[in-house]
């Protein structure tokens, strides 16, 4: 459901330029990684980083309560600009621990499926994705382009019914939805 939310229907511009494409859920409970290769998910794992664990180590790190932890991590992010920094020096092993996670499973990946493709885009989607610049720090520590999904990219282009951080928070549900519209391959 997700592939399908994030990834134009009928192949897309990761097939086109010979790349696959790595989406990054980043769930309240968990996070999944999901690799797509040849147009197909080839390799799915789940990653011991939550958006919750991420609010958990804001609220601990500053003495705050878990609503006002979601709303600073929100507000402030990873950018060293806001709250004096301090959201992302708190956020800094969380945020080391993905990336590594991220890189053993594509390092996996590469080793155990000698048909893949290199990584073209990396996409972020879930609520957990819904923080300041989390986008940029994962492009420049992974050396990947890194970019929120657009979970309507399937849909009429008219405006989406939620701002475009709100809406990642919806991409599986946006993709099962679009179930019963995706392309079906012909087998005459």
């Amino acid at each position: 459901a997700i592939a399908r939310a994030l990834l134009p229907l009928g192949g897309g511009t990761a097939s086109a330029t010979q790349t696959s494409s790595v989406i990054i859920d980043l769930g309240a409970s968990r996070t999944s990684l999901i690799v797509v290769d040849h147009e197909v998910i080839q390799f799915t794992v789940s990653l011991p980083v939550s958006g919750r664990g991420v609010t958990e180590a804001i609220a601990t790190g500053l003495k705050l309560t878990e609503s006002q932890a979601e709303q600073a991590k929100v507000l402030c992010g990873l950018d060293p600009k806001k709250c004096k920094g301090t959201i992302g020096d708190i956020l800094g092993t969380v945020m080391d621990e993905l990336v590594s996670r991220i890189r053993e499973a594509l390092v996996f990946y590469r080793e155990h499926f000698p048909a893949s493709q290199a990584v073209g885009q990396v996409m972020l989607c879930g609520g957990g994705s819904n923080f300041k610049q989390i986008d940029e720090h994962l492009e420049r520590t992974l050396k990947l382009s890194v970019h929120r999904g657009n979970p309507w990219c399937n849909l009429e282009p008219s405006p989406a019914p939620l701002k475009p951080g709100d809406l990642v928070s919806y991409t599986t549900a946006i993709g099962l939805a679009l179930r019963n519209f995706t392309v079906k391959p012909s087998y005459d």
